[in-house]
């Protein structure tokens, strides 16, 4: 999921509203969504409580390629 926050001139009752929107409405439809495919929260879950079959690896955390697949890091590289 992805927040951004207001830039520029906005009220602090606009802000206020905004956050009260997003706990009111948009969250509870977020968890309702997560409930139906079975997610657990992160604070519902211990860490390392997803046993691996004999002799997997863990799958990586993120995925490297896309950056390279669009030279990123060469370019990032290239300029320094």
């Amino acid at each position: 999921m992805f927040l951004a926050a207001a830039y520029g001139a906005v009220a602090h009752e606009d802000r206020a509203s905004n956050l009260r929107l997003l706990g009111d409405h948009v969250l509870p439809e977020v968890r309702s969504y997560g409930d139906e495919l079975g997610l657990l929260s992160p604070f519902e879950c211990r860490p390392g409580s997803v046993l691996l079959p004999a002799g997997a690896k863990r799958q990586a955390l993120v995925d490297m390629t896309a950056p390279d697949d669009i030279g990123l890091f060469q370019a990032r590289a290239a300029a320094a």
